[in-house]
């Protein structure tokens, strides 16, 4: 049994922490949305970015903190969701897109920046 069951719970039995983490997920792939919409207009893409996509993911954090990279990975899901749904990406599977990472602070600006590319080509967006 998860050592936290019962932890949150609702009336219905589901777990508020988990409906407020889908709800915050959600909120973030729709602020995302335009964004990613928004820069792919730019660099006037017509359809997703040809295969194999190459990419570099800045995490920019607000002070020089502990984090684990787990927890950095799974909060960038919403976001490369959204890469796909603007169709910029064809699918975010590890096949079809290799990022580098990188973390730099930036107090008062957290944020993260995805840079993609064609594979041997200079950035597309």
């Amino acid at each position: 049994m998860s050592p936290n069951f019962g932890h949150g719970s609702t009336a219905r039995g589901q777990n508020l922490s988990g409906i407020l983490r889908r709800k915050a997920k959600n909120e973030y792939k729709e602020h995302c949305f335009p964004i990613i919409v928004d820069a792919r207009n730019r660099a006037r893409l017509r359809g997703p970015l040809p295969v194999p996509v190459t990419g570099l993911i800045i995490f920019i954090c607000p002070d020089r903190g502990r984090r684990d990279y787990d927890n950095f990975f799974s909060r960038l899901k919403p976001g490369m969701d959204s890469l796909v749904d603007a169709h910029v990406l064809v699918d975010d599977c590890m096949s079809m897109f290799t990022p580098s990472f990188d973390y730099r602070v930036e107090p008062h600006n957290a944020h993260v920046e995805i840079r993609l590319w064609r594979s041997g080509q200079g950035q597309l967006l």
